[in-house]
């Protein structure tokens, strides 16, 4: 292993430190101190974040990557808002805008948005401000996060608080051409990041979805109560049925391609101490994940003596490393198998507006949303949603709201208020197993695989991510022939809606209801090495394959891809010394 962050470095010796002196609600000033080596400094007279005195330490290195020491976890955001505003101010600015749904005010209605995995803009800034309005609710998303764990509000808050005191120095007039005088330039709070992170949390779900749970919910079906039948209707009505085990079968297949994001993960490998030459754990890490805009990874380095002490790259406009090492260990991640969703095939009742539900019929929730359009009227949709969520129009995938049927989308990691906890508490592991601990239990990885290397020697490889916890007997009895089979084989699990014993059950071992539990996830740890490059989890290492897991996880004996195939490859032809 690797030593302890402090001692790395090399060459890339510090060339800028600069102490912050902030209190709470309070720009404060700023001294910069440069010298040609690394040192540890104490500035005089600074002034406190709270009501202790504190000191925020942001080190500039050659190559321009912060090294972050505080007291505590707010400090620790107060300086990696502010050094993440030094290097990428304008473009979080322009996405705070945008996740508070106010982009059609300031770009006009047409201009394209990027979602949360997609650097290149996809959906109008209509459709993204709909989106925001209908599914991240401000004050829902702000009531949820204020129940995370309490290191997780204060990274929060001190993030807000150096971002606006970059954005207070600096002054509005002298910030980047890209954003220089910019009406929609403000001050945030920590409530704006609870929105952009609840984005990026639900990457593989809702921001995959944007288009369909748009379109989906707000014109009511065009049939109503003639005792005519849609077209739509009649083809899911006469869609024969599918051979249920050769669904399932599909099913696990389509699930490997369904959660690779266009191929956007990454290459990983642990190496035990069996293999390595001085037998301790080796880790190797090579993301995929696109290197533009605000999907660019950031490298940080934050330490609170005698608590943590993690450098790694963390998810841009956030401030915890998602893949990264401490002195004990290193980790990776690469995109894992499994949905991150459950559609629900709803039977309507007598009203459009209304579902049946194990024979009681319930009303659908309306909500009237405005969007503000620059140079234009507002426009104002009425959206219809279940106890399940918002309902979705997808031609492609045959999904729409008709005069018997619509469709429902729940986003599993929406209530997800937990990743942040969960890769704070794996910088602090000091074990392999110590760090595969923590992730079974709190369950917040939304999506990506962790494979680790310890010092001791251990290599891990788990997929303790996000999934719904569906059987495969649900699997099989639970999609109905039509959209529900067709899609469940697809990848994208469809159930029933109008029965409760089709809904991911919940177990008691897992903070939030539904999801699959760490003993149904898949685990392997060994002594020469674990890869994975975005496949299956069926073989992490040859030697060893993983299987006897719930369909939902992906495929067990399934074609690997070429990339998973070369990975191997390499690693057993360089431990037999080819």
């Amino acid at each position: 292993m690797s030593s302890a962050p402090e001692a790395q470095g090399g060459k890339n010796t510090m060339i800028s430190k600069t102490c912050l002196r902030p209190k709470a609600g309070v720009a404060a000033s700023t001294r910069s101190c440069f010298a040609a080596v690394m040192a540890a400094l104490i500035l005089a007279g600074c002034a406190s974040l709270d009501s202790t005195d504190s000191v925020v330490e942001i080190r500039r290195t050659s190559f321009g990557i912060p090294h972050i020491t505080a007291k505590d976890y707010r400090g620790l955001g107060y300086g990696a808002g502010h050094a993440f505003a030094q290097d990428n101010f304008c473009a979080l600015a322009e996405k705070i805008n945008q996740v508070n749904g106010e982009r059609s005010r300031y770009f006009g209605a047409t201009t394209l948005a990027t979602t949360a995995g997609n650097p290149i803009g996809s959906i109008t800034s209509l459709t993204s401000d709909f989106l925001y309005k209908l599914q991240y609710d401000k004050a829902t998303i702000k009531a949820l996060w204020s129940k995370a764990d309490p290191q997780t509000q204060e990274l929060a808050d001190g993030y807000a608080a150096g971002y606006n005191r970059y954005l207070s120095e600096t002054g509005a007039a002298n910030l980047p051409v890209e954003c220089r005088g910019a009406a929609w330039v403000r001050p945030i709070a920590a409530d704006d990041l609870y929105l952009w992170w609840a984005s990026f949390t639900t990457v593989a779900g809702s921001q995959a979805f944007a288009q369909s749970i748009v379109d989906g919910g707000h014109q009511l079906p065009a049939v109503v109560g003639t005792g005519r039948a849609s077209t739509t209707d009649a083809v899911l009505a006469d869609a024969p049925p599918m051979d249920t085990r050769m669904m399932l079968a599909s099913a696990g297949q389509a699930m490997a391609r369904e959660a690779s994001l266009g191929d956007s993960g990454s290459n990983g490998w642990a190496f035990g101490g069996k293999v390595t030459e001085n037998g301790k754990g080796m880790l190797l890490t090579n993301p995929h994940w696109p290197w533009r805009a605000l999907t660019k990874f950031y490298l940080l380095h934050l330490t609170i003596p005698g608590q943590i002490d993690v450098m790694g790259i963390a998810y841009p406009g956030s401030p915890v490393p998602l893949t990264g090492f401490n002195k004990d260990l290193g980790w990776t991640g690469t995109v894992s198998t499994g949905p991150r969703f459950v559609i629900r095939e709803m039977t309507l009742g007598t009203s459009p507006a209304t579902y049946v539900v194990d024979g009681v019929t319930k009303a659908m929730t309306a909500r009237t949303l405005t969007v503000e359009v620059k140079g234009g009227a507002p426009v104002t949709r009425t959206y219809y949603s279940t106890e399940f969520g918002p309902l979705l129009k997808s031609a492609a995938l045959g999904l729409d709201w008709t005069s018997r049927k619509a469709f429902a989308f729940t986003d599993i990691n929406l209530p997800n208020n937990r990743m942040m906890e969960q890769y704070l508490a794996m910088g602090r592991a000091r074990t392999a197993e110590e760090g595969r601990q923590v992730m079974g239990a709190v369950l917040g990885s939304p999506l990506l695989n962790t494979l680790i290397a310890d010092a001791a020697g251990d290599a891990v490889y788990m997929d303790y991510t996000t999934k719904p916890n569906l059987s495969d007997a649900q699997l099989m009895a639970c999609a109905l022939p039509g959209a529900g089979q067709t899609n469940t084989a697809a990848g994208r699990p469809t159930m029933d809606g109008s029965k409760s014993n089709c809904s991911p059950e919940n177990d008691p071992s897992t903070r939030q209801p539904g999801l699959l539990p760490m003993g149904k996830l898949p685990f392997l740890r060994r002594d020469d090495y674990v890869a994975n490059a975005n496949n299956s989890y069926w073989l992490t290492n040859p030697a060893q394959p993983i299987a006897g897991m719930p369909q939902i996880n992906g495929p067990a004996a399934a074609d690997i891809g070429m990339r998973a195939r070369m990975n191997l490859t390499t690693i057993m032809d360089r431990l037999a010394g080819v």
